[in-house]
């Protein structure tokens, strides 16, 4: 499972994560993979691809229509095997979880 890792590895409480919900995107209804949430407040949109799946500009494509919508500060991108995790105003990897701070859901 590869929201395993935001809550094993980065310590994000497993209530902080939402999965499958709808969002209005462009006109249409589309489903985000997995949000997750600080403050009540959404701070990473996230996007699951099959392992097969490459992580490839389309991807970055589909997440960057569908945070048009929701203007998460944070995205990554996974499909089991790499990871991309960056600020949605840079768009650059960083190799870490962001620190997700104090909880108050």
């Amino acid at each position: 499972d590869a929201l395993r890792r935001f809550v094993v590895e980065a310590g994000y409480p497993p209530e902080a994560i939402a999965v499958e919900r709808g969002i209005e995107v462009l006109g249409l209804q589309k489903r985000f993979d997995a949000a997750i949430f600080h403050q009540g407040n959404l701070w990473m949109l996230v996007e699951c691809k099959a392992p097969s799946v490459p992580l490839s500009e389309a991807v970055v494509d589909q997440w960057m229509r569908y945070n048009l919508s929701t203007q998460a500060p944070w995205g990554a991108l996974t499909n089991g095997k790499q990871w991309h995790i960056f600020h949605a105003h840079s768009l650059k990897s960083t190799a870490v979880l962001p620190a997700f701070g104090t909880f108050v859901l």
